[in-house]
């Protein structure tokens, strides 16, 4: 007997891609990367919240590609000084790992 997961997929998709990267930039480009600009440069709460975000996502493999996302999007926020682009550079970002993630998962 076969099952529809497909709404799985779709609340997947929407957690991953949606509220995520909304949730993740409030709180790190927001708050985090807002708070630590206000005590040092860019040039040092850049990276410093790039940190942070990588290490909140406790993958020691991609400890590295998620600092340099982290990077890209302080970047961004920093360059725009609005989360907007940081979102749905986030949610394109994540879209296809998403997808990946999903299309490689057997059900039985």
């Amino acid at each position: 007997m076969q099952h529809d997961y497909s709404h799985y997929y779709v609340l997947a998709i929407i957690v991953v891609c949606v509220i995520a990267p909304i949730s993740e930039e409030t709180i790190f480009r927001g708050f985090i990367y807002g708070w630590l600009h206000r005590w040092g440069p860019a040039l040092l709460a850049i990276p410093l919240s790039a940190v942070i975000f990588s290490a909140v996502h406790q993958q020691l493999v991609l400890f590295l590609p998620l600092f340099f996302v982290g990077v890209v999007l302080a970047s961004l926020y920093q360059g725009s000084r609005s989360i907007i682009p940081g979102i749905l550079t986030h949610a394109l970002f994540n879209l296809p790992n998403i997808i990946a993630i999903l299309s490689t998962t057997t059900t039985c």
